[in-house]
């Protein structure tokens, strides 16, 4: 059973995607 760490990969893949999609404003 590895449903937590498949979740956890698809969530870091997400948080990566939208990070690159938009960029952190960090003025």
């Amino acid at each position: 059973m590895k449903t937590m760490l498949t979740i956890f990969l698809i969530l870091a893949g997400i948080t990566l995607l939208i990070g690159q999609f938009r960029p952190p404003k960090k003025d």
